[in-house]
């Protein structure tokens, strides 16, 4: 008999004797191999994320093998986060290799207790380990990496419409307030706070919803009418008239409502130069 046949058939024996356990004991099997091919992102938005993690699991054995399950530890940033168990009954032939993918749903809001936190993070560090259950086997894996942490939208003050002021009466200018989504998928915000001075004075503060959501890469103006008096000490005429621009101070904060968490307010503040529309 060839070496195959010797351990299909000890194999056999050992399987009506003593079972899977048995066979693992008495080393009649090769212990699988099991190695991580890569993560990509099934879905991604603001404050969620699902990760899969793709593993190639080789079975050297002349006998086909069922993997059983993947057990997993998910770590982010050396805090202990997730962890569970997958079941997965796929058949894997003798002497062949098949790739599984592990999902994991987290939510960000989650890791960022505090809006600071998320405002200054670029990357999400993250640890994953555990076990790939292949027959009478439970092949341990570990892996590190990042992910890509989501942007809050850019604010800034895009340009202030005077055309329509008046010198005789109380007139409204229109403040362009620019909202820029650098992710690739859309943003809801459920309020603006803001706060705008303008060369040094307070020119308008209050609170607004977007009606629309800004869309994945692209940029969601929100007009804000002011009205000035010119009668006002603070604003003259020449103040605004006879500028072509002025620089600004846009500060507030963003409103959000986070499934399970509630109400979450991110703070801004923006810096520039905007140039008036007459």
């Amino acid at each position: 008999m060839t070496r195959n046949t010797v351990l299909l058939v000890l194999t056999a024996i050992t399987l009506m004797l003593g079972g899977c356990a048995a066979i693992a004991e008495q080393e009649l099997l090769d212990r699988p191999i099991v190695k991580c091919k890569g993560i990509m992102l099934k879905s991604s938005s603001l404050f969620e994320s699902t990760p899969i993690f793709n593993f190639k699991v080789e079975n050297p054995n002349p006998l086909s093998l069922k993997i059983r399950n993947i057990a997993y530890n998910f770590n982010v940033d050396d805090k202990k986060f997730i962890k569970g168990v997958t079941d997965k009954g796929i058949l894997l032939k003798s002497v062949s290799s098949e790739t599984v993918g592990l999902s994991i749903t987290f939510n960000l809001s989650e890791i960022f207790r505090y809006p600071e936190g998320f405002l200054q993070t670029d990357k999400i560090a993250y640890s994953l380990s555990g076990t790939v259950g292949v027959g009478p086997f439970a092949v341990p894996y570990c892996i590190e990496g990042k992910i890509a942490s989501p942007n809050l939208p850019d604010v800034s003050l895009k340009q202030v419409d005077i055309s329509g002021l008046s010198l005789t009466e109380p007139s409204a200018a229109v403040c362009v307030i620019a909202l820029e989504n650098t992710n690739d998928f859309p943003i809801q915000l459920d309020g603006l706070e803001y706060y705008i001075r303008l060369d040094g004075k307070d020119f308008v503060r209050g609170m607004v919803k977007p009606a629309s959501a800004i869309e994945a890469r692209d940029i969601l103006n929100i007009d804000i009418p002011v009205k000035i008096r010119f009668s006002e000490p603070e604003w003259s005429a020449g103040d605004v008239l006879k500028k072509k621009s002025s620089f600004y101070d846009l500060s507030g904060k963003m409103m959000f409502h986070i499934p399970e968490a509630g109400e979450k307010k991110f703070p801004f503040q923006k810096i520039g130069e905007v140039p008036f529309h007459k």
